[in-house]
């Protein structure tokens, strides 16, 4: 994961990750205050966040996921909506939208 200036100078490695570990690439988003993104690792399904500075990835806590599809942030970057399928539930379920908190994963 690389992250450049608009013009493309810059450029400089976020995270790396080597198989069988993988991320969702389209499933990249920046936080409203451009200071960190969210992304969804693969395998296991998880959220992921990383500070665009640091660079440091770390995964969030909250329920664990069977599968996640999408995920957006919400106004002032702390937290997220996530939509997927939470651990425990069947394969077939309906995807369900999750609001998960950067501070400590709660969601509702």
């Amino acid at each position: 994961m690389l992250a450049a200036s608009l013009d493309g100078s810059g450029e400089r490695v976020l995270a790396a990750y080597k198989t069988p570990e993988s991320i969702y690439p389209p499933r990249i988003a920046w936080s409203s205050d451009g200071m960190a993104l969210a992304f969804i690792h693969l395998n296991p399904p998880a959220v992921w966040t990383i500070a665009a500075e640091r660079g440091q990835a770390q995964q969030m806590l909250g329920p664990n996921w069977r599968d996640i599809v999408d995920l957006a942030w919400l106004p002032g970057s702390r937290r997220l909506v996530v939509a997927g399928i939470a651990h425990g539930e069947s394969a077939a379920a309906t995807k369900q939208l999750y609001e998960v908190s950067i501070d400590g994963g709660k969601s509702a």
